[in-house]
């Protein structure tokens, strides 16, 4: 991703969500890392279930679709998404299904959504 602030003048600062470390917060995933060059300065950005929902109300928006459709890259993007939209449900849709039948995995996990009780050692 490219950022561009009125801080920077006519400069863009990169950013990879990918490269940043990622830690959850209460009802958030923090994403720090670093953005540049020019300029290296360190970023947080905090994302809620609504954030994740919009990136993919983004992706499935008609302008979106146009984008890729139109873009010389239009089979690797496809590809690369389609892909990626395929991990994710095989990564996510089991680990749905043991918090329902299983609330307490076996190694300690807690269920989805729910921090641990007071006092619960880690």
């Amino acid at each position: 991703m490219k950022f561009w602030s009125t801080g920077t003048g006519q400069n863009t600062l990169d950013v990879s969500l990918v490269e940043a470390d990622a830690v959850r917060e209460g009802d958030h995933l923090i994403f720090k890392g670093k953005m540049g060059p020019p300029v290296f300065w360190e970023y947080t950005m905090k994302f809620s279930e609504e954030d994740f929902i919009s990136f993919f109300a983004i992706a499935k928006d008609p302008k979106t679709v146009q984008f890729i459709v139109n873009s010389p890259n239009r089979w690797k993007l496809f590809f690369s998404m389609a892909v990626d939209a395929t991990k994710f449900t095989l990564m996510t849709v089991p680990r749905l299904f043991k918090t329902i039948f299983f609330p307490k995995g076996n190694n300690g996990e807690e269920k989805a959504g729910e921090p641990a009780p007071e006092g619960a050692s880690e």
